[in-house]
């Protein structure tokens, strides 16, 4: 029974294995900066390795990784070794700096170094032999089958040289984040009444745009914002005072007047 995990780095960074100038080797393991020994080592045993479906050769490298760090790696100094091509890979070692060693539990993930063409392909699929481990374990061992992708799947490495990318994730591209914070804005999706971005101007109901709250527009008696009317004294809204005004002829008027100034068989 096979256990299949896949590792893949889309965006590659340079990591602790990397290229050692002077050295035969592409993949360097961080712990050998500290002890020629790794600690409680976790012993691998690579069944069979290919890249595009094909075996690896001479000079082309496995790189063993916790993240980004190096833990162990093998060089293919012939052809590939039977039963297995074994690698060592060391724990983290609590004297040592962050990031030297493994730490227990976590995902195993690998890289093949093509040394015909001096590329490095994080794309890499691994199949476990069951009964062992398929997690960094300190004292564990692994048997496992590897097979890369080096080009034209979704998982291929990143061919950015420059490992510079804009906003958008654009390799070398020129995409900007505005001061609204978005990705190849005008800085008009924050922009206030004024157009100042992230601006404290506010617009009024009547249309005035400034950041004075005291001198809002407000509604007159009439529900009209910004108008002009008012209550007069008599309460009346727009009136001219005059509806309330006292001493202008008699309270009561006899109906008859509507009729007639003479009065009908009157009664004194």
């Amino acid at each position: 029974m096979l256990i299949r995990t896949k590792s893949v780095i889309l965006f590659f960074q340079l990591s602790f294995c990397t290229i050692i100038f002077g050295q035969a080797s592409h993949f360097t393991p961080a712990y050998l900066s500290e002890s020629t020994n790794p600690y409680l080592a976790m012993n691998f045993g690579v069944l069979s390795a290919t890249l595009d479906n094909v075996s690896l050769d001479i000079g082309d490298e496995i790189g063993i990784f916790d993240g980004d760090v190096c833990v162990g790696s093998a060089v293919l100094e012939g052809t590939f070794p039977s039963p297995f091509l074994p690698i060592v890979a060391s724990s983290q070692d609590s004297s040592w700096p962050d990031g030297t060693g493994f730490t227990s539990g976590n995902p195993i993930s690998y890289r093949i170094w093509d040394a015909s063409v001096g590329i490095e392909t994080s794309s890499v699929t691994a199949e476990y032999q069951s009964g062992f481990d398929s997690a960094f374990t300190p004292q564990g061992s692994a048997y496992v089958n590897l097979s890369g992708e080096s080009s034209g799947g979704e998982d291929a490495e990143d061919d950015c040289e420059s490992g510079v990318y804009d906003c958008a994730g654009v390799c070398d591209g020129s995409s900007v984040e505005d001061e609204c914070g978005e990705c190849g804005g005008d800085d008009t999706s924050c922009a206030d009444c004024l157009g100042v971005p992230n601006g404290d101007n506010l617009e009024d109901e009547c249309e005035t745009c400034d950041d004075d709250p005291s001198n809002d527009c407000e509604q007159d008696c009439a529900g009209t914002w910004g108008g002009s009317l008012v209550d007069d004294e008599c309460g009346e809204c727009g009136g001219d005072g005059t509806s309330c005004e006292a001493g202008e002829g008699p309270h009561f008027t006899p109906a008859y007047l509507s009729e007639s100034t003479n009065p009908y068989l009157a009664m004194n």
